[in-house]
């Protein structure tokens, strides 16, 4: 019996002894990765911010990952013991919140390296490309393979961060430190953009087709200066065709010669039947939707009853991103034109190709080759586009095109939803989206056969009054103005006149416009505009009444009509009243409103006050610099152009007493 307990006794020793050793080495292991892991994190983050990383910051970042994300999961296997001990540590005071985290920080840590790594590995080779000054000819067939073959990667990393996403809503950023804090709250902010990025990665292959299977988009050439839904008039639309990479084929042509009148073309929208007297629905006309995916369906659908051509999705330009390529491409050479084409100089030879005198104007053969600038300016462009290796001047062009797709002079659908849903999610699809604040979209249709909208200027104010939170007033204040001088008879009918593009801008203003306001806004009153039959091409009066309907996004839709001679004004004026939902009260005690507010595509930019009158025993909180208080009234104004779709952030807090 005393032998088995001196045996128990030794064997228990030769356990704990184990146990000892194993304890010690697991300490030392932890210790020893985790000492390893702060000093390639210190290293990782001794690099800029995100918002200046460069190529080279790229591949330092890419290449401390793998270590990075070794000794992630190698300390999170080691750590995982000590898990209950770190959650006690939460009822410590001082720093036991931030250190009983530990666990979650890890946890996040490692799936962020991780798909960092998958990212870093499948992609480095195409960021790679923009280490030369100049890329090689078949630089767009090497991104495609790229990004074909990173498929899969890509696909397992927007998994990963969606893990992230779940993790992270387990930690309390207010408990931590400020160094790691801001990251995570960086990650935040750009979550929903890197996942919609990830996922228009993975279609990018799918969208540029392949040889068995190309994929056509139509082009749609936007002229601003008649101005409709979407941008401007289609005075053109062409096919841009795609295999694996490679653009097969660009052709562009007149609008109007699409126009079949054999084949079964619906009827317009009422508006173009009331006041052109349209009895069909031509692909011309088919951006009447200023929800820019409804209307890039509708002119397929049309395009498809012309030509029997089916097509993948819609790309539209206008002017002004006709000028943006060509600050980077131009100045180019036009065979059948004797100037070289600038961005300075484009406007004018438009028009000039128009007629560049009266005497050519209106004769058949003008009539036919009246356009011919078009697709060969269209056709040069796209030719030194695919002719450029210099890597910078690409970088450049793809940033400023992004600005152009921002602001709505470069509109792009396609038909896949998930890539819309991207767009979407990251405002790109230029879609009509209220949200749940309040908002604000002007849209104008030029109906007067004519270029007028050029020498038209807008101004757009928002009084919104909250003095009263359960019965909130507002009012908003459209002012058009016809700059030209010159009187011109307000004469409705599809005239050249002398031909000369000059001629078709000195015409009287025929606006069908319509304002999209938050779904459950009253309407209180609005002015009326009536037009005389004389004025009409139907040559009956017009009432000036304003509808209200239902519209794209579920937003209401105020809708009316107008004629505006030269050197006048007019103004469109609207009484509502806002649901007290959009004063949103918070669990401090403040108040907040969100506005959005978008801009048409096709303007340049949109002037915009904004006027807010606080509530009672309220003050704003937090104004910018852009906004000031007038003298007078109390009232804070905010007045600026609004370039791209942009929301404003009011807050209000209560006003303390002083003792």
């Amino acid at each position: 019996m005393q032998q088995y307990r001196f045996r128990t006794h030794r064997g228990l020793n030769i356990v704990l002894f184990s146990v000892t050793i194993a304890l010690i080495l697991w300490v030392d292991a932890l210790f020893y990765f985790t000492i390893h892991l702060a000093e390639e994190l210190s290293a990782y983050t001794s690099v800029n911010s995100i918002d200046s990383l460069s190529v080279t910051q790229f591949d330092i970042w890419g290449s401390r990952l793998p270590e990075i994300n070794r000794d992630l999961s190698i300390v999170c296997g080691l750590a995982w013991p000590l898990t209950p001990i770190f959650r006690a540590a939460n009822f410590l005071p001082g720093l036991g919140k931030s250190i009983g985290q530990v666990p979650v920080l890890l946890q996040f840590s490692a799936n962020l390296a991780e798909a960092g790594h998958l990212l870093y590995t499948d992609l480095s080779p195409m960021m790679a490309m923009t280490h030369a000054e100049m890329l090689t000819e078949d630089y767009l067939h090497q991104i495609y393979s790229i990004l074909s073959d990173a498929q899969p990667a890509l696909a397992s990393a927007a998994e990963i961060l969606a893990d992230a996403k779940a993790i992270r809503s387990e930690i309390d950023t207010a408990q931590l430190p400020e160094e790691i804090a801001h990251p995570i709250r960086l990650f935040d902010e750009r979550y929903d953009e890197i996942q919609q990025g990830l996922q228009i990665l993975m279609v990018i292959p799918d969208l540029l087709g392949t040889v068995e299977q190309p994929r056509a988009y139509l082009v749609l050439a936007q002229n601003h200066d008649e101005l409709r839904a979407t941008g401007g008039f289609i005075s053109g639309i062409g096919v841009a065709e795609f295999a694996a990479g490679d653009l097969l084929r660009l052709t562009m042509q007149d609008s109007y010669a699409l126009d079949d009148y054999s084949k079964p073309y619906p009827p317009p929208p009422e508006p173009i039947s009331r006041f052109m007297l349209a009895g069909l629905w031509l692909p011309r006309d088919a951006n009447w939707s200023p929800d820019f995916p409804t209307a890039a369906r509708a002119v397929q659908d049309l395009y498809a009853i012309s030509t029997d051509q089916v097509t993948h999705g819609v790309i539209a330009v206008d002017q002004e991103a006709v000028k943006v390529l060509l600050r980077h491409l131009g100045p180019l050479e036009l065979d059948a034109f004797p100037e070289a084409v600038t961005a300075e100089n484009v406007d004018y030879m438009m028009q000039q190709a128009w007629a560049d005198s009266p005497d050519a104007a209106l004769s058949q053969e003008w009539w036919q080759h009246r356009k011919d600038f078009m697709p060969q300016l269209g056709a040069a462009i796209a030719e030194n586009l695919l002719a450029l290796r210099d890597v910078e001047k690409l970088l450049n062009i793809g940033s400023d095109a992004l600005e152009s797709l921002k602001a709505g002079h470069i509109l792009i659908y396609v038909n896949q939803p998930e890539i819309q849903h991207a767009l979407a999610k990251v405002g790109l699809d230029h879609g009509v989206h209220p949200g749940d604040g309040d908002f604000l979209y002007l849209i104008d249709s030029n109906l007067g056969f004519n270029k007028t909208d050029v020498v038209v200027q807008r101004q757009v104010t928002y009084l919104v009054d909250f003095s009263n939170p359960a019965m909130i007033s507002a009012m908003l204040i459209a002012k058009y103005t016809h700059t030209i001088q010159q009187d011109a008879a307000c004469i409705h009918i599809a005239d050249y006149g002398s031909g000369a593009y000059a001629d078709m801008q000195t015409r009287c203003y025929w606006d069908y416009w319509r304002a999209y306001i938050a779904p459950d806004t009253a309407v209180f009153e609005t002015n009326s505009t009536p037009v005389s039959a004389e004025w009409l091409l139907s040559e009956e009066d017009w009432v000036g009444e304003v509808s209200s309907a239902t519209g794209e996004g579920n937003a209401q839709t105020l809708a009316g009509f107008f004629v505006l001679p030269t050197a006048q004004s007019q103004d469109i004026v609207a009484q509502l009243v806002l649901n007290p939902r959009l004063l949103q009260r918070q669990t401090d005690g403040q108040l907040v409103y969100q506005l959005k507010v978008q801009k048409q595509a096709g303007l340049t930019d949109l002037p915009f006050v904004l006027q807010i009158s606080p509530p009672v025993g309220y003050q704003t909180s937090g104004l910018g610099p852009d906004w000031t208080q007038d003298s007078e009234s109390g009232f804070w104004v905010w007045s600026g152009k609004i370039i791209a779709p942009q929301v404003f952030y009011v807050t209000f807090e209560p006003v303390v007493a002083e003792p």
